[in-house]
């Protein structure tokens, strides 16, 4: 970040190593070198994948604000039947699952009677419980906190930790 931001890296260097042996100056620094240790390749390939399944959930949450039957995409819930293959993916990052599609809501289930293992249906329908004053997701816990009673499970600590 040196070259685009020289006054403030410079700054930043010197904070980095104060009390240390004399230090010149970022900009005298030679760049570090890059080293993979990591083989990209195969976490773009599922990524690939990932993003090809959001856009197929992208399109059944646009068919349901059309019907107005959402507003938005944080009130659905999605329901996704995985043949074997993306089930095994999906399930690895099952718990991001509802972030990547930007819902309230995201169930995973393995169907093996899909014709193909990389098959996947998806089904979208309004998301359960009442919508978080502080996230706006949906949740079916919304009101079990008594101190917060409007808050979702994962904002109430948030804002418990904040007081």
């Amino acid at each position: 970040m040196a070259p685009i931001l020289p006054f403030t890296m410079e700054e930043v260097w010197k904070a980095m190593h104060e009390g240390k042996d004399k230090i010149e100056s970022v900009h005298v620094e030679m760049f570090p070198v890059y080293q993979e240790k990591y083989d990209l390749a195969g976490g773009l390939e599922e990524w690939d994948q990932i993003i090809g399944v959001r856009e197929m959930v992208s399109k059944a949450l646009e068919e349901l604000r059309q019907s107005r039957t959402i507003g938005n995409s944080l009130e659905a819930k999605v329901v996704l039947r995985a043949g074997p293959a993306v089930f095994a993916l999906l399930k690895r990052r099952e718990e991001d699952l509802r972030y990547i599609f930007m819902v309230s809501q995201a169930e995973l289930v393995e169907d093996r009677s899909l014709e193909a293992p990389d098959e996947v249906r998806v089904e979208v329908g309004r998301a359960l419980g009442e919508k978080c004053e502080r996230c706006w997701n949906y949740s079916p816990k919304v009101g079990r906190d008594a101190q917060f009673p409007t808050l979702c499970e994962r904002c109430a600590p948030v804002v418990r930790e904040m007081l």
